[in-house]
């Protein structure tokens, strides 16, 4: 039968072994966040973008007069 120091020994050991997994877990989210923030960004300014050339168009159209 294990023995408590047993049981120790083999936490510190799996606790070892999981060590650098959970250093790059934390990473991966770090980056992730970094990503999610990039990706709001560009979407913001090609919303922006789309509508001021939306706003542009119709302004157009209904100076030509082919309004939908």
């Amino acid at each position: 039968m294990l023995e408590k120091l047993d049981l120790i020994q083999i936490r510190q050991i799996v606790e070892e072994g999981l060590r650098p997994l959970k250093s790059t877990l934390r990473n991966l989210e770090a980056d992730s966040r970094k990503m999610r923030k990039d990706i709001n960004s560009i979407t913001a300014f090609f919303d922006s973008e789309y509508l001021d050339l939306r706003k542009r168009v119709e302004s157009l159209e209904e100076k030509v007069g082919i309004v939908n």
